[in-house]
Protein backbone atom coordinates (compact mmCIF):
# COMPACT_ATOMS: atom_id res chain seq x y z
CA UNK A 1 0.00 0.00 0.00
CA UNK A 2 1.93 3.29 -0.99
CA UNK A 3 2.32 5.56 1.39
CA UNK A 4 0.76 8.99 2.04
CA UNK A 5 3.60 12.06 0.85
CA UNK A 6 4.19 14.37 3.57
CA UNK A 7 2.66 18.00 2.87
CA UNK A 8 4.71 20.45 0.66
CA UNK A 9 6.91 23.30 2.55
CA UNK A 10 4.18 25.85 0.91
CA UNK A 11 1.08 24.26 2.34
CA UNK A 12 2.23 23.73 5.88
CA UNK A 13 3.46 27.98 5.62
CA UNK A 14 0.13 28.82 4.53
CA UNK A 15 -1.10 26.82 7.70
CA UNK A 16 0.95 28.60 9.90
CA UNK A 17 -0.11 31.81 8.62
CA UNK A 18 -3.73 31.42 8.59
CA UNK A 19 -3.39 29.96 12.29
CA UNK A 20 -1.51 33.41 13.40
CA UNK A 21 -4.26 35.39 11.24
CA UNK A 22 -6.99 33.37 13.04
CA UNK A 23 -5.64 33.39 16.81
CA UNK A 24 -3.27 36.33 16.75
CA UNK A 25 -3.14 40.01 16.36
CA UNK A 26 -2.95 41.79 13.41
CA UNK A 27 -0.30 44.68 13.23
CA UNK A 28 -1.50 46.74 10.37
CA UNK A 29 0.99 48.43 8.24
CA UNK A 30 1.54 52.00 8.92
CA UNK A 31 -0.38 51.60 11.82
CA UNK A 32 0.98 52.32 15.78
CA UNK A 33 -1.12 49.61 17.30
CA UNK A 34 -2.84 46.49 16.78
CA UNK A 35 -5.81 45.73 15.37
CA UNK A 36 -7.55 42.89 16.76
CA UNK A 37 -10.53 40.69 15.67
CA UNK A 38 -13.05 38.27 16.84
CA UNK A 39 -16.50 36.71 15.80
CA UNK A 40 -18.72 34.02 17.54
CA UNK A 41 -19.62 31.81 14.54
CA UNK A 42 -17.05 32.02 11.74
CA UNK A 43 -14.09 33.70 10.62
CA UNK A 44 -13.47 33.07 6.81
CA UNK A 45 -9.96 34.83 4.81
CA UNK A 46 -9.81 35.90 1.30
CA UNK A 47 -6.19 35.79 0.41
CA UNK A 48 -5.85 36.98 -2.86
CA UNK A 49 -8.31 39.89 -1.94
CA UNK A 50 -6.38 40.03 1.71
CA UNK A 51 -9.30 40.20 3.47
CA UNK A 52 -10.86 39.19 6.08
CA UNK A 53 -14.46 38.20 6.59
CA UNK A 54 -16.49 38.24 10.19
CA UNK A 55 -20.00 36.10 10.78
CA UNK A 56 -21.71 36.94 13.93
CA UNK A 57 -20.89 38.80 16.93
CA UNK A 58 -18.17 39.89 14.85
CA UNK A 59 -15.58 42.64 16.65
CA UNK A 60 -12.58 44.63 15.84
CA UNK A 61 -10.34 46.75 17.69
CA UNK A 62 -8.07 49.34 17.64
CA UNK A 63 -6.66 51.28 20.67
CA UNK A 64 -9.53 52.77 22.11
CA UNK A 65 -11.77 52.16 19.44
CA UNK A 66 -14.41 48.96 19.00
CA UNK A 67 -16.91 48.26 16.26
CA UNK A 68 -19.28 45.90 16.47
CA UNK A 69 -21.29 44.06 14.04
CA UNK A 70 -23.13 40.88 12.44
CA UNK A 71 -21.22 41.59 9.53
CA UNK A 72 -17.50 42.67 9.05
CA UNK A 73 -15.18 42.59 6.64
CA UNK A 74 -11.63 43.73 7.17
CA UNK A 75 -9.49 44.82 4.33
CA UNK A 76 -5.85 44.03 5.64
CA UNK A 77 -4.25 46.42 2.47
CA UNK A 78 -6.12 49.08 2.96
CA UNK A 79 -6.35 49.17 7.12
CA UNK A 80 -10.29 49.34 6.35
CA UNK A 81 -13.25 47.88 7.78
CA UNK A 82 -16.76 47.67 6.99
CA UNK A 83 -19.59 47.00 9.01
CA UNK A 84 -23.30 45.79 8.25
CA UNK A 85 -26.21 44.15 9.91
CA UNK A 86 -27.91 41.12 8.92
CA UNK A 87 -31.42 40.06 8.36
CA UNK A 88 -32.76 37.18 10.82
CA UNK A 89 -35.89 34.67 10.56
CA UNK A 90 -38.18 37.09 10.65
CA UNK A 91 -36.70 39.64 7.76
CA UNK A 92 -35.83 42.81 10.69
CA UNK A 93 -31.76 43.44 10.40
CA UNK A 94 -30.18 42.40 13.56
CA UNK A 95 -26.69 43.26 15.07
CA UNK A 96 -26.74 47.04 13.38
CA UNK A 97 -22.57 48.29 13.67
CA UNK A 98 -21.71 50.12 17.09
CA UNK A 99 -18.41 52.46 16.32
CA UNK A 100 -16.82 53.35 19.98
CA UNK A 101 -14.15 55.65 20.91
CA UNK A 102 -13.37 56.46 24.60
CA UNK A 103 -16.86 57.44 25.59
CA UNK A 104 -18.72 58.40 22.29
CA UNK A 105 -20.67 55.59 20.60
CA UNK A 106 -22.37 56.01 17.09
CA UNK A 107 -25.13 53.53 16.14
CA UNK A 108 -25.81 52.76 12.23
CA UNK A 109 -27.03 50.90 9.45
CA UNK A 110 -23.69 50.77 7.65
CA UNK A 111 -19.97 51.92 8.79
CA UNK A 112 -17.06 51.82 6.74
CA UNK A 113 -13.63 52.90 8.51
CA UNK A 114 -10.26 53.41 7.63
CA UNK A 115 -7.72 53.36 10.32
CA UNK A 116 -4.83 54.98 8.52
CA UNK A 117 -7.13 57.83 7.66
CA UNK A 118 -9.32 58.02 10.46
CA UNK A 119 -12.21 58.71 8.35
CA UNK A 120 -15.56 57.35 8.19
CA UNK A 121 -18.62 56.94 5.93
CA UNK A 122 -21.67 56.58 8.22
CA UNK A 123 -24.98 55.82 6.96
CA UNK A 124 -28.15 56.15 8.86
CA UNK A 125 -26.27 57.27 12.13
CA UNK A 126 -27.97 57.79 15.45
CA UNK A 127 -25.70 58.91 18.63
CA UNK A 128 -26.41 61.14 21.73
CA UNK A 129 -24.73 64.15 21.93
CA UNK A 130 -24.37 66.15 25.56
CA UNK A 131 -27.88 67.61 25.32
CA UNK A 132 -29.36 65.83 22.17
CA UNK A 133 -29.73 63.15 19.98
CA UNK A 134 -28.59 63.15 16.45
CA UNK A 135 -30.17 61.03 13.65
CA UNK A 136 -28.69 61.51 10.08
CA UNK A 137 -28.88 59.63 6.35
CA UNK A 138 -25.51 60.13 5.44
CA UNK A 139 -22.62 61.40 7.69
CA UNK A 140 -19.25 61.35 6.90
CA UNK A 141 -16.63 61.08 10.11
CA UNK A 142 -13.35 63.02 9.94
CA UNK A 143 -9.99 62.88 11.02
CA UNK A 144 -10.53 65.39 13.44
CA UNK A 145 -13.45 63.68 15.01
CA UNK A 146 -16.16 66.38 14.19
CA UNK A 147 -19.20 64.28 11.98
CA UNK A 148 -19.88 65.90 8.90
CA UNK A 149 -23.67 65.17 7.77
CA UNK A 150 -26.73 65.23 5.30
CA UNK A 151 -30.11 65.13 6.11
CA UNK A 152 -31.13 64.23 9.61
CA UNK A 153 -32.99 65.45 13.20
CA UNK A 154 -32.26 67.10 16.11
CA UNK A 155 -34.24 65.94 19.44
CA UNK A 156 -34.01 66.00 23.15
CA UNK A 157 -36.67 63.09 22.58
CA UNK A 158 -34.68 59.43 23.09
CA UNK A 159 -37.17 57.24 21.27
CA UNK A 160 -36.29 55.69 17.95
CA UNK A 161 -39.33 57.90 16.36
CA UNK A 162 -38.88 60.87 18.06
CA UNK A 163 -42.12 62.52 19.15
CA UNK A 164 -41.00 65.75 17.91
CA UNK A 165 -37.64 67.04 16.31
CA UNK A 166 -35.43 69.48 14.25
CA UNK A 167 -35.44 68.88 10.76
CA UNK A 168 -32.20 69.43 9.33
CA UNK A 169 -30.99 69.68 5.82
CA UNK A 170 -26.89 69.56 6.70
CA UNK A 171 -25.30 69.91 10.05
CA UNK A 172 -21.74 68.97 11.74
CA UNK A 173 -20.96 67.69 14.91
CA UNK A 174 -18.28 69.17 17.01
CA UNK A 175 -18.09 66.50 19.97
CA UNK A 176 -17.65 68.47 23.31
CA UNK A 177 -18.60 71.72 21.80
CA UNK A 178 -21.17 72.18 19.37
CA UNK A 179 -23.80 71.08 16.86
CA UNK A 180 -23.64 73.90 13.42
CA UNK A 181 -27.11 73.09 11.64
CA UNK A 182 -29.31 74.58 8.92
CA UNK A 183 -31.63 74.72 8.19
CA UNK A 184 -33.71 73.13 10.10
CA UNK A 185 -37.37 73.57 10.85
CA UNK A 186 -39.21 71.33 13.65
CA UNK A 187 -41.88 69.00 13.26
CA UNK A 188 -44.39 67.56 15.64
CA UNK A 189 -44.18 63.53 14.66
CA UNK A 190 -44.63 63.58 11.09
CA UNK A 191 -46.34 67.23 10.91
CA UNK A 192 -44.19 70.51 10.21
CA UNK A 193 -44.39 73.52 11.81
CA UNK A 194 -43.92 77.27 11.26
CA UNK A 195 -41.02 77.14 13.45
CA UNK A 196 -37.43 77.45 11.09
CA UNK A 197 -34.31 79.01 11.50
CA UNK A 198 -32.11 79.34 8.88
CA UNK A 199 -29.08 78.68 10.95
CA UNK A 200 -28.57 77.64 14.75
CA UNK A 201 -26.10 76.87 16.82
CA UNK A 202 -26.69 74.07 19.44
CA UNK A 203 -24.37 73.52 22.69
CA UNK A 204 -23.07 70.25 22.95
CA UNK A 205 -20.78 70.50 26.32
CA UNK A 206 -21.56 69.43 29.82
CA UNK A 207 -22.04 73.18 30.49
CA UNK A 208 -20.64 76.70 29.48
CA UNK A 209 -21.29 77.24 25.64
CA UNK A 210 -23.86 79.31 23.99
CA UNK A 211 -26.47 77.79 21.65
CA UNK A 212 -30.14 76.94 20.87
CA UNK A 213 -32.83 75.10 23.38
CA UNK A 214 -34.65 72.44 21.77
CA UNK A 215 -37.97 72.65 22.77
CA UNK A 216 -39.88 69.77 24.32
CA UNK A 217 -43.11 68.77 22.81
CA UNK A 218 -46.36 67.51 24.63
CA UNK A 219 -50.19 67.93 25.20
CA UNK A 220 -52.27 69.50 27.65
CA UNK A 221 -56.13 68.40 28.14
CA UNK A 222 -57.07 72.42 28.92
CA UNK A 223 -54.25 74.15 27.02
CA UNK A 224 -53.54 72.10 23.63
CA UNK A 225 -50.08 71.00 22.35
CA UNK A 226 -47.22 72.30 23.27
CA UNK A 227 -43.47 73.35 23.02
CA UNK A 228 -41.97 74.25 26.26
CA UNK A 229 -38.63 75.78 27.06
CA UNK A 230 -37.30 76.42 23.60
CA UNK A 231 -34.79 79.18 23.73
CA UNK A 232 -31.13 80.28 23.72
CA UNK A 233 -28.42 80.14 26.78
CA UNK A 234 -25.56 81.93 26.90
CA UNK A 235 -22.28 81.91 29.51
CA UNK A 236 -22.12 85.57 30.50
CA UNK A 237 -18.82 85.31 31.69
CA UNK A 238 -17.08 82.41 34.04
CA UNK A 239 -19.58 83.82 37.42
CA UNK A 240 -22.80 84.00 35.26
CA UNK A 241 -24.82 82.50 33.10
CA UNK A 242 -28.01 83.27 30.94
CA UNK A 243 -31.12 81.45 29.82
CA UNK A 244 -34.08 82.86 27.89
CA UNK A 245 -36.84 80.28 27.13
CA UNK A 246 -40.12 80.40 26.13
CA UNK A 247 -43.62 78.35 26.14
CA UNK A 248 -46.21 78.32 23.00
CA UNK A 249 -49.61 76.35 23.29
CA UNK A 250 -51.76 75.86 20.42
CA UNK A 251 -54.93 77.18 21.64
CA UNK A 252 -52.96 80.71 22.43
CA UNK A 253 -51.09 80.71 25.46
CA UNK A 254 -47.53 81.20 25.96
CA UNK A 255 -44.88 82.00 28.44
CA UNK A 256 -41.41 84.05 28.98
CA UNK A 257 -38.79 82.86 31.12
CA UNK A 258 -35.33 84.68 32.17
CA UNK A 259 -33.24 82.91 34.55
CA UNK A 260 -29.51 83.70 35.53
CA UNK A 261 -27.62 81.85 37.60
CA UNK A 262 -23.99 83.81 39.56
CA UNK A 263 -21.37 82.03 41.89
CA UNK A 264 -18.26 83.78 43.31
CA UNK A 265 -16.13 81.26 44.56
CA UNK A 266 -15.50 80.93 48.32
CA UNK A 267 -17.72 83.98 48.53
CA UNK A 268 -21.35 83.39 47.59
CA UNK A 269 -24.05 81.97 44.62
CA UNK A 270 -27.04 82.35 43.68
CA UNK A 271 -30.42 82.82 41.02
CA UNK A 272 -32.65 85.45 39.34
CA UNK A 273 -35.43 83.54 38.06
CA UNK A 274 -38.47 85.73 36.25
CA UNK A 275 -41.12 84.59 34.79
CA UNK A 276 -44.56 85.69 32.63
CA UNK A 277 -47.49 83.84 31.60
CA UNK A 278 -50.67 84.19 29.69
CA UNK A 279 -52.79 81.25 29.95
CA UNK A 280 -56.19 80.83 28.13
CA UNK A 281 -58.76 78.13 29.11
CA UNK A 282 -61.27 77.32 26.89
CA UNK A 283 -62.24 79.49 23.58
CA UNK A 284 -63.11 83.15 23.72
CA UNK A 285 -66.49 82.52 21.99
CA UNK A 286 -67.30 80.03 25.17
CA UNK A 287 -69.03 80.89 28.47
CA UNK A 288 -66.40 78.61 30.20
CA UNK A 289 -63.80 80.74 29.12
CA UNK A 290 -60.78 82.07 31.24
CA UNK A 291 -57.63 83.90 31.01
CA UNK A 292 -54.78 84.10 33.68
CA UNK A 293 -51.74 86.47 33.33
CA UNK A 294 -49.09 85.48 35.79
CA UNK A 295 -45.85 87.14 36.79
CA UNK A 296 -43.73 86.08 39.02
CA UNK A 297 -39.63 87.23 41.08
CA UNK A 298 -37.96 84.43 41.97
CA UNK A 299 -34.54 85.41 44.04
CA UNK A 300 -32.13 83.31 45.87
CA UNK A 301 -28.83 83.65 47.48
CA UNK A 302 -26.41 81.93 49.75
CA UNK A 303 -23.74 82.94 51.34
CA UNK A 304 -20.65 80.50 51.11
CA UNK A 305 -19.66 79.17 54.68
CA UNK A 306 -16.07 79.88 53.57
CA UNK A 307 -16.24 83.27 53.24
CA UNK A 308 -16.75 84.04 57.08
CA UNK A 309 -16.25 82.16 60.30
CA UNK A 310 -19.01 84.17 61.84
CA UNK A 311 -21.65 85.44 59.52
CA UNK A 312 -24.58 83.15 57.61
CA UNK A 313 -26.93 84.49 55.26
CA UNK A 314 -29.15 83.16 53.08
CA UNK A 315 -32.07 84.60 51.19
CA UNK A 316 -35.12 83.52 49.51
CA UNK A 317 -37.67 86.01 47.75
CA UNK A 318 -40.75 85.29 45.76
CA UNK A 319 -42.86 88.04 44.56
CA UNK A 320 -45.68 87.57 42.14
CA UNK A 321 -49.11 88.97 40.66
CA UNK A 322 -51.90 87.21 39.14
CA UNK A 323 -54.76 89.06 37.17
CA UNK A 324 -57.96 86.38 36.37
CA UNK A 325 -60.21 87.33 33.54
CA UNK A 326 -63.75 85.43 32.80
CA UNK A 327 -66.14 86.10 30.07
Amino acid sequence: MPRAGRPGVGALFLSIVLVVMAFGPLAGQGLDQEVRYSARDSIRYDLSLQTVYLFGGATVKYGDITLTADRLAYDLKNEEVRAFGAPDSMGTVVGKPVFTEGSHTIESDSIRYNFTTKKALIRNVRTEEQQAYVHANVSKRQPNEEVHSKGGMLTTCDRPRPHYHFKVSRMIVIPDDKIVAGPAYMKVGNVPTPLAIPFGLFPNKPRGASGILIPTWGESEQLGFFLLNGGYYMPLSDQVDLQLTGDIYSRGSWGARAFTRYKQRYRYNGSLDLSYNNLLNSDPDFPDFSEQRTFFVRWNHLLDPRASLTDRFSASVNVGSSQYFTN
